[in-house]
């Protein structure tokens, strides 16, 4: 976390100045438990965009889809005309009686989620890959761009995102979009 807060030029973590995040009814609306890393860095510094590109949701964050909950309902939607054809009704991606195609990734198995915390302008989406009996530390991320192709990081929130701010990540997708010198500028919230 402490390369993540000075790659992004931010102050140091400051507890006196946190949100007051309800993320015991964020978990419960979202059905699974949320990363620490993640926790931290959003009652520390909030919603927010990585170099002018890569947006960081919050719980509560201002109307528009920086809002933690509402982006990951049209995530998850998006993901279901991939996985299924259509987005007929709000079935779990991992449930594989609705899988139709190709476009389900090799890695994703059935009783799996996936929850967005972010995206891009282009229409991109950062997730979760939630795994059933997996500590939520140990969620890998996912990039899916907006059409059917996924990149799947062996890492967390933070390390992700250091390591691609860093370089020691690449992705086909957002590399060429995160350049040095970086920064997070802070979205609207309702705190």
């Amino acid at each position: 976390m402490d390369d993540l807060v000075e790659l992004l030029r931010l102050p140091p973590l400051d507890r006196s100045r946190w949100r007051s995040t309800d993320w015991a009814a964020t978990e419960a609306a979202l059905g699974t438990s949320l990363p620490g890393d993640y926790k931290t860095f959003i009652d520390a510094y909030g919603p927010g965009a990585i170099d002018d590109h890569l947006l960081v949701c919050a719980p509560d964050a201002s109307p528009g889809w920086t809002d933690l909950v509402d982006n990951n309902a049209v995530a998850q939607e998006s993901c279901r005309i991939w996985f299924g054809g259509d987005a007929d009704g709000a079935w779990p991606l991992g449930d594989s009686a609705h899988w139709d195609g190709d476009d389900v990734p090799d890695w994703f198995e059935p009783g799996d989620d996936l929850v967005s915390w972010g995206g891009t302008p282009d229409g991109d989406f950062l997730f979760w890959h939630i795994r059933p009996g997996v500590a939520a530390a140990d969620h890998p991320v996912v990039l899916r761009e907006r059409g059917p192709f996924f990149e799947r990081f062996e890492a967390g929130f933070a390390a992700t995102l250091t390591g691609l701010l860093t370089g020691a990540i690449s992705s086909r997708y957002l590399s060429r979009w995160l350049t040095a010198p970086h920064s997070y500028g802070l979205a609207g919230s309702r705190d």
